[in-house]
């Protein structure tokens, strides 16, 4: 009875990819969606070289996979988007020289049996390598190129992921930004998505709601906004009530509500707190859902663009779309992809 359950279990989530994967409206997001599919069902990184090929090909940079195994190939950026690509590339037979990161902690060490490096080691080697830069964080990705270039590396020779898919949740052609947009930043980290977000339009969008439960991340966000007048702080997760919750306030950029957390926040709903969202983000590791449950009035009444991390959860591939298609049908769907890795990847939903 157990595998005859497990089976009809099993058969139902193949029938809801299928469904979710048909509510794409174009190639490149159905691809990514593939991807991601198989590696949260078969946990490979290597399902990922097809959306890579996809997306270097869209933008004529297809000179990276071709060439790719005739150079010696360093990356820049030692954490766990390094780990993801280097067994990618050792699926599909491509070498990576050594790893190189600007954390000295980390020198010394092994990175899925690749040697963790100093910079210098990368400035003094005469080969010229291939650098691919292999940070998430587009700020941080930014930062390091910038490095290479001041230290008068070939700019041919230093590949970011971002130059090829922009600044992450931007994306004017599929979900336009308008000068008076309400746009709620769930999870405003630092602000400076914030801040990507206005500057779009000349002049700025209408108003900023920016939520930021952690209270370090607050003051960054603070810090980064204060010389906007538009802003409206919000020291408090986005959930599916208002009230307390438990949250892991010690994990940075990845803080996050956790039944394990040993701090309690504040959380509150979009309907309540910001009901004239017109653009809607969420980046809040893993809560988004409960985060759209708390916006459920207000996206079938104002049908705001959606820019939704979709990556956090293995069931968040299913649910956030089979949820807010529900909520409301005339929602059309896109995934882009802002790693080479399996983070960073969103899901915009638009009302067109």
């Amino acid at each position: 009875m157990n595998d005859g359950g497990n089976l009809r279990d099993y058969k139902k989530m193949i029938e809801d990819y299928k469904k979710v994967y048909d509510f794409f409206e174009d190639e490149e997001s159905k691809v990514i969606y593939r991807s991601f599919v198989m590696y949260r069902l078969f946990k490979s990184p290597e399902y990922f070289w097809d959306s890579i090929k996809y997306i270097l090909n869209k933008h004529n940079r297809d000179d990276v996979v071709t060439n790719i195994s005739n150079r010696k190939i360093v990356l820049f950026g030692a954490g766990c988007a390094a780990e993801e690509m280097l067994e990618m590339f050792e699926k599909h037979n491509i070498s990576v020289a050594y790893c190189v990161d600007n954390n000295s902690d980390k020198w010394g060490r092994k990175l899925h049996n690749c040697d963790i490096v100093s910079p210098q080691v990368l400035l003094e080697d005469e080969e010229a390598p291939f650098v691919i830069i292999t940070v998430s964080c587009y700020k941080v990705n930014y930062q390091i190129k910038e490095q290479l270039l001041n230290w008068k590396i070939n700019p041919d020779r230093v590949f970011s992921w971002f130059d090829i898919v922009g600044k992450m949740y931007i994306e004017t052609e599929i979900a336009p930004i308008k000068q008076n947009d309400v746009f709620v930043d769930g999870g405003c980290f630092d602000g400076e998505t914030a801040i990507d977000f206005h500057n779009v339009i000349p002049g700025g969008v209408k108003k900023i709601y920016a939520y930021e439960p952690d209270p370090i991340n607050m003051e960054k966000c603070r810090d980064a906004l204060r010389h906007l007048d538009n802003v409206i702080m919000v020291n408090a997760g986005v959930f599916s009530r208002s009230g307390e919750v438990y949250f892991n306030a010690s994990a940075g950029e990845s803080s996050a509500i956790s039944e394990y957390g040993k701090d309690k926040i504040s959380v509150r709903t979009i309907d309540v707190e910001s009901p004239d969202a017109t653009f809607i983000k969420l980046d809040i590791e893993g809560s988004e859902l409960e985060a759209l449950r708390g916006a459920s009035e207000t996206i079938k009444r104002n049908k705001p663009r959606l820019a939704i991390s979709i990556y956090h959860k293995p069931e968040d591939l299913l649910e956030l779309p089979l949820y807010l298609k529900e909520l409301l049908p005339s929602y059309k769907f896109y995934l882009r992809h802002y790693s080479m890795a399996y983070m960073e990847c969103v899901l915009f939903a638009v009302v067109e």
